[in-house]
C-alpha cells in the first residue's frame, strides 16, 4: 500500500565556495547524511576539477590523489595540495550525493 504522504528525501545538495589555499578545508554540504559522492568543477579551467569520495580528492584530468578528512554528516573536505580543489583566486562548483 503506498504512502500517502512520503517522507522527502534531499538526494543532493549544491553550491559553489572560493578557493583559500587551505590543505584540509571543510565545506558544508547540507544533507541530513554522508555523502556517498561528491563532484568538483572550477569555473574558470578544467585542470581542477574531479571529485572526492571520502577520504581522496581525484583530480580527474591530471590523476592526482589527495588523502584529506573523512567526510561527515555535516562537511565535505577539499586539498589544494597535489589536486588543486582550493586554490586561491579559483571558484568551484559541487554537488554532493547521498
Amino acid at each position: 500500500m503506498p504512502l500517502n504522504n512520503p517522507p522527502q528525501v534531499t538526494l543532493y545538495t549544491s553550491g559553489i565556495y572560493a578557493g583559500d589555499n587551505g590543505a584540509d578545508r571543510a565545506i558544508p554540504h547540507g544533507l541530513r547524511d554522508v555523502p556517498r559522492l561528491v563532484l568538483i568543477a572550477n569555473e574558470i579551467t578544467t585542470s581542477q576539477s574531479g571529485m572526492v569520495a571520502n577520504v581522496e580528492n581525484i583530480n580527474l584530468s591530471n590523476d592526482n590523489h589527495q588523502l584529506v578528512t573523512a567526510w561527515d554528516g555535516v562537511n565535505f573536505y577539499v586539498s589544494n595540495t597535489t589536486v588543486g580543489f582550493n586554490t586561491t583566486g579559483q571558484s568551484y562548483k559541487w554537488v554532493a550525493f547521498v
